[in-house]
This record gives structure tokens, C-alpha cells and sequence, in this order.
């Protein structure tokens, strides 16, 4: 929490303490960062995401378009495209979760996504739910290879931990993504939309 914190005020251009504007916004990246990491702390060890994390993390992510359009960094076009990102990148999650009867995926990180979309904009946003996707892929690969290779070398204990039919969190995975593409920038399409 504390390298995050830190990240959150070099983010933010907030070391040098100067300017009062610049220290709101970190703390605020720093709130964000320490619900981002209770939600997947609490994901990964009970495979579920706590309604009151989820409703704050929603509602501070609602607030990074509606300040940016008050403060004058959007027009009302772009803070409506803004607005909607996060119920378009919902969908998905809630189809596989409605289909699957909430078997394949839970709704809450569908609600991330709501979430990522405000919190990024348009453009970035699909990017970051993209990398979660992978990280959660390339980890749960990772683990189940590692299960078996465990298993030839007879040491079948570990290959228990995670299966084909192992239930994942993906949440962690989601937030993991959206720290990289909010530090990063890196955005696999190209798309004139605003960014937060």
C-alpha cells in the first residue's frame, strides 16, 4: 500500500507538495489505490467483492468525469461518451454472468468495469479490461502448468491449488490492468476520444 500511495503522489506530480489542487488529487488516486487493493485482497481470498468497496471505488470513479467536465476539461459530448463507457464495458461481463448463471463469472467485475470505463475514458479503458484479461490468463495458465509439472515430480499437493475448473478471481486481474494502462498509457487501439 505504501508503494502505491507513493505512486499516487508521483502520478498525481504531488512530491513537491506545492500546489494544494495537486495533493487533493493524489490523495484521491491514493483512495482509489486503497480500494483497489482491499477489493482484490478480499477477491483473491474469498472470491467475491464486498458491495460497500465496490459501491465507493463506483462512486469516486463517477466523480473523475463529472470534475474533469466541471473544472472545464470535457464538453458535454465528450462527458456523455465518458458517462456511458462504463455501462458499455459492463455488458459483456453481464452477459456471460446472466447466460452462465453466474457460474463462468461474477457480477462484480462487471461493476469494475463500470468502474475502469470512468476512471479512463473511452479509448483506455477497453485497453485496461484487455490487459486484466490476459494478466488473469497468463497467471491461471502459469499455475496450472506449474500444477503439473509438480504432479510428474510427485508432488501432487500443489496441483490441488488451481485446475481447470478452478474458480479464478478476476478482479485482481482487472485492477491490475487498470493500474498498467492508467501508469502506462499504453492503449492497443487507436481511438480520438478523451482520456482521463
Amino acid at each position: 500500500m505504501g508503494i502505491l500511495v507513493l505512486g499516487s503522489f508521483f502520478f498525481a506530480g504531488a512530491l513537491d507538495l506545492v500546489s494544494p489542487g495537486t495533493f487533493i488529487r493524489a490523495l484521491f488516486y491514493s483512495a482509489l489505490c486503497f480500494l483497489a487493493l482491499g477489493i482484490a485482497v478480499y477477491d483473491i481470498r474469498h472470491k467475491i467483492i464486498p458491495d460497500l468497496l465496490l459501491y465507493i471505488f463506483l462512486f469516486l470513479s463517477f466523480l473523475v468525469p463529472v470534475s474533469t467536465f466541471l473544472s472545464g476539461g470535457l464538453g458535454l459530448p465528450e462527458l456523455g461518451l465518458a458517462l456511458v463507457t462504463g455501462p458499455l464495458l459492463f455488458m459483456p461481463f453481464f452477459l456471460i454472468w446472466y447466460f452462465s448463471d453466474g457460474r463462468l463469472m461474477g457480477l462484480g467485475d462487471g461493476f469494475l468495469s463500470i468502474g475502469t470505463g470512468w476512471l479512463l475514458g473511452p479509448s483506455l479503458s477497453v485497453s485496461a479490461v484487455i490487459f486484466g484479461i490476459w494478466f488473469g490468463a497468463i497467471w491461471g495458465v502459469t499455475w496450472i502448468l506449474l500444477g503439473r509439472v509438480y504432479t510428474f515430480l510427485g508432488l501432487s499437493s500443489f496441483r490441488e491449488t488451481l485446475t481447470m475448473k478452478s474458480e479464478v478471481p478476476l478482479a485482481p486481474f482487472l485492477l491490475l490492468g487498470l493500474i498498467f494502462v492508467a501508469v502506462s498509457g499504453v492503449n492497443l487501439f487507436y481511438a480520438p476520444f478523451p482520456n482521463f
